[in-house]
């Protein structure tokens, strides 16, 4: 049996695939990782009184937080049309260099015109649906996403961390659970590869998986793999960095040279 999930159709699990005519699976490792799923239920509330005692008080009392220490300050943004995907990365722009993934392995520019059109397309396909929260006007987490159908896969997750805290990222993904719930429900909600506190508390389900590509003749076999290897270098190279706790320092002497 072969599952293929996520809208790139990445992770791939089973054995036995096989593919007919010029399209062959492509496996960027055999390494297996856990993929985190959230199978949405009947309703948000049911979902909630299914929980542990200690992790529904833990989701009620982190946006309950939020609006106590901003009373009518606390503000969720879609994004799913063309004309919100500027301002959404105008924001993204301004909000990354704060999150720690930023901090820890250095950040880009997330309103370049390749983001632009790789947004448009997302929304000409109707599958953009990505979400920011605010407090007092001022971008704190966000939560990029795609729905196609009944998946929505959860793309890239982060918030400010001066505003740590407060859970202002455990409570966005609370937030984007409800709205999901609310309208254009999907049927599972996919976290993708990666160990997170977050994904086992909210997670209905997890299985091992590996990353996989399909492909068309040998010529794109041979690029994803130099992709790929560089990738792994690029890599290899932040741990070693952040292993000899280093980074700090780099980023200094950059800055110092600029």
């Amino acid at each position: 049996m072969l599952e293929i999930g996520g809208l790139a159709g990445r992770y791939l699990s089973g054995e036995g695939a096989q593919l007919s005519g010029k399209l062959q699976l492509f496996s960027t490792s055999p390494k297996k990782e856990f993929v985190w799923r959230h199978f949405l239920k009947e309703s948000y509330d049911n979902w909630l009184s299914g929980l542990g005692g200690s992790t529904r008080r833990l989701v009620k009392r982190r946006v309950n937080k939020l609006e106590k220490e901003y009373p009518s300050e606390v503000e969720l943004r879609g994004c799913s049309c063309e004309s919100d995907i500027q301002k959404y990365l105008d924001h993204l722009d301004e909000l990354y260099p704060k999150t720690w993934q930023a901090k820890t392995f250095g950040g880009r520019k997330r309103n370049t015109e390749r983001d632009l059109k790789k947004f448009h397309v997302y929304a000409e396909m109707g599958a953009l649906r990505s979400y920011m929260l605010f407090l007092q006007g001022r971008p704190v987490a966000f939560f990029t996403g795609l729905q196609y159908r009944d998946i929505f896969e959860a793309i890239e997750i982060g918030y400010d961390s001066e505003f740590s805290s407060l859970g202002v990222g455990s409570a966005l993904n609370y937030m984007v659970i409800k709205e999901l719930y609310s309208q254009r429900q999907p049927k599972l909600l996919s976290f993708g590869f990666g160990e997170n506190v977050y994904k086992e508390m909210i997670c209905t389900d997890s299985s091992e998986a590996y990353e996989a590509y399909i492909t068309q003749g040998k010529l794109w076999a041979v690029v994803l793999r130099t992709q790929i290897a560089l990738g792994k270098l690029e890599k290899v190279s932040r741990d070693v960095i952040i292993r000899l706790g280093i980074a700090g320092l780099i980023r200094r002497v950059l800055k110092n040279k600029g």
